[in-house]
């Protein structure tokens, strides 16, 4: 009888297209920013052969995570028989090097947090609670508390992305600047809705996850506050807010989430921004982490749906 040979696993390098099909990686260097930036770009199905046809560029913040993610899927919503999407190209900003290992507790705070914008109580306790533990968790809520304490750049960030990437993206890649997206979670999520309060002249449709206004006091409020009192017109823009249901029902950190999440929403059901386009939803039994490929989903779906 012959003995079977059993394959060895062989140590290889793969190419990026084989995780992240259509898919390029770049570093950029930010003059505003002082940090050197990963960026992830795919480009959709029939982008090679549709030369005159252009697309809108939609940038998603904590690319180290969502990149993998969601990029698999982009390629070919397109082509999603159900709730077909605009073809469009995808850019997702994270880390490289030496941020790579602390991405998620030091530096996207770091980019994400409004300058002045209050850490909770309840979230510092929990983070201090974690630091009494032994081991990585330890002292990765220590580095969490720190980056959380010292504040937040994401003015630095938000310039960096209009102002030195997009700029780079229009260059190489043929960008329909008026549909121009910006979609964030968590973190993320409270910076995208703090760039929608501001009207930012780029990015005018955009996607807020489980967005992270944890306090009474986030400046998302005060530039919401502001928007209603001042009579602003956000006419031609479109802002998607969604959660997951669990982070409302099941008691958790992340019932702050939901306070917020309704705070604004409750608001703008009660006065309106002038001209806004605003959707809301909540994901069916999801949990913060659960529900963040289905918030980006939904919000591709409200603000770039092909028919």
């Amino acid at each position: 009888m012959t003995t079977l040979q059993l394959p060895s696993l062989q140590p290889a390098q793969h190419p990026m297209s084989a995780i992240l099909p259509r898919t390029e990686y770049f570093e950029i260097d930010s003059a505003i920013a002082g940090v050197r930036y990963a960026v992830w770009v795919n480009t959709p199905m029939g982008y090679e052969k549709e030369t005159d046809h252009q697309y809108p560029a939609i940038f998603t913040v904590d690319g180290n995570m969502m990149a993998p993610c969601t990029m698999p899927y982009s390629v070919g919503l397109s082509q999603d028989p159900l709730h077909p999407i605009v073809p469009f190209v995808q850019v997702m900003v994270g880390y490289c090097g030496d941020e790579v290992p602390d991405w998620g507790t030091v530096y996207r705070n770091r980019d994400l947090l409004p300058p002045g914008e209050p850490a909770s109580p309840r979230l510092m306790a929990m983070a201090e609670g974690l630091v009494k533990a032994r081991g990585e968790i330890a002292e990765s809520m220590k580095k969490f508390i720190s980056s959380v304490r010292e504040g937040g750049r994401a003015d630095n960030f938000l310039r960096f992305l209009a102002e030195e990437l997009h700029p780079q993206i229009t260059a190489r890649w043929r960008i329909d600047t008026a549909t121009t997206g910006l979609f964030g979670d968590s973190y993320g999520g409270l910076f995208a809705a703090w760039v929608a309060m501001q009207r930012h002249p780029l990015f005018t449709r955009i996607g807020a996850g489980s967005p992270g206004m944890m306090t009474e006091k986030s400046k998302v409020f005060d530039l919401l506050t502001r928007e209603i009192e001042s009579g602003a017109d956000h006419s031609g823009r479109h802002l998607h807010m969604s959660i997951g249901e669990l982070e409302i029902t099941v008691p958790s950190i992340y019932q702050q989430v939901g306070c917020g999440f309704v705070r604004f929403v409750t608001t703008l059901g009660e006065t309106p921004l002038k001209g806004l386009t605003f959707t809301s939803a909540i994901i069916p039994n999801a949990s913060h982490i659960t529900t963040i490929l289905p918030n980006w989903l939904g919000f591709l779906r409200a603000c770039y749906p092909a028919r």
